[in-house]
């Protein structure tokens, strides 16, 4: 006799399974999408489009510690969220049409 194998620690089996509920006689299947963020499509358009550290680097195709030494020297703007560091998409449109400072 086998035993069912459980879920590892941290294993996620809930995510994109319907939640079966009851209505009297009547069975349905419903999904509760709540705990996920809206869509991008559904937030305000006239937030900025924020990207990584990362997501500047490949856009520039530069290492990302060159990304976070334009940043220290002010040649690239930058905001923080919370502890996470973020580059508008506007400012390195700008940074891109302007040209590198040394």
């Amino acid at each position: 006799m086998t035993k069912a194998k459980e879920p590892r620690f941290g294993a996620c089996t809930h995510v994109g399974t319907p939640k079966a509920s009851t209505v009297g006689a009547v069975s349905k299947t419903t999904s509760n999408p709540s705990h996920y963020p809206p869509p991008i499509s559904l937030l305000d358009p006239s937030l900025p489009t924020l990207l990584s550290v990362d997501a500047t680097a490949v856009q520039l195709s530069v290492s990302t510690k060159t990304v976070r030494r334009l940043i220290e020297s002010g040649a690239l703007p930058s905001c923080r969220v919370g502890r996470l560091v973020r580059i508008r998409a506007v400012d390195l449109a700008r940074f891109g049409a302007s040209g590198t400072r040394s």
